[in-house]
């Protein structure tokens, strides 16, 4: 019997897919994927620094099942600098906070990827 925890994971996957995502393209250099994607946000912590103050910074999070990312025929996890399209913005996949990674595993089973972005800013 197919373990219930890992069903449920990639049944809210997909339901997640079905009714709150939206059309983006993941890119790499000049290979780009058409995927849905569930939009969030990430508020990060950094360092203590400056006596007391806390910085702190949000990210846009593009939840993507991991099985949708697919690049020139190879699958493929997220990288630093790669990008994402959503409607007329692009977004920088960049780490953030104290752990500096690019993206997390949602779910106990790896069926979708959280990865932290930043909005392309337009000198960039």
């Amino acid at each position: 019997m197919a373990n219930r925890l890992a069903v449920a994971a990639a049944r809210i996957s997909s339901r997640l897919q079905t009714a709150a995502s939206e059309d983006v393209t993941y890119g790499r250099g000049a290979n780009t994927a058409a995927v849905k994607a569930t939009i969030d946000k990430t508020q990060h912590d950094g360092d203590i620094t400056e006596g007391s103050v806390i910085h702190s910074v949000e990210s846009i999070d593009f939840l993507i099942p991991k099985a949708s990312l697919v690049l020139d025929g190879s699958a493929v996890m997220p990288e630093r600098l790669d990008t994402i399209v959503w409607g007329s913005k692009t977004y920088i996949v960049l780490p953030f906070g104290d752990r500096k990674e690019e993206w997390v595993y949602e779910d106990p089973f790896e069926v979708q990827v959280r990865i932290h972005t930043k909005l392309k800013d337009d000198g960039a």
